[in-house]
């Protein structure tokens, strides 16, 4: 668990809420929504309807058509498949990063 992750957590530990979510850490909903929804937490009826669909089997695209939510909206509240942007560097991608600090 990161430390974006965290503070969201324990965030919404005290506010129940994306809303209030937002004030305490001044991430976008959708960030919020994302990392809820890796940690199982269900924030509201779209985010439950949007995850059992999912559940069910359906993707992002068959989600949006049936519910009539945008596809980057279903995409929003979908658990996170990959691991954090800048989590979990490779070796290489270390060693091409420090190549370029040095040029």
């Amino acid at each position: 668990m990161n430390l974006k992750d965290e503070k969201i957590l324990s965030a919404w530990e005290e506010k129940q809420s994306i809303t209030g979510v937002h004030k305490i850490t001044g991430y976008n909903w959708q960030q919020i929504a994302k990392v809820l929804s890796t940690y199982g937490i269900v924030a509201n009826d779209t985010h439950e309807i949007i995850l059992n669909l999912y559940d069910r089997g359906k993707n992002a695209k068959e989600i949006s058509k049936i519910t009539g939510y945008a596809e980057t909206t279903v995409h929003a509240y979908l658990p996170r498949v990959r691991p954090a942007y800048n989590e979990n560097i490779s070796e290489n991608a270390k060693r091409i990063k420090k190549y370029r600090q040095n040029k």
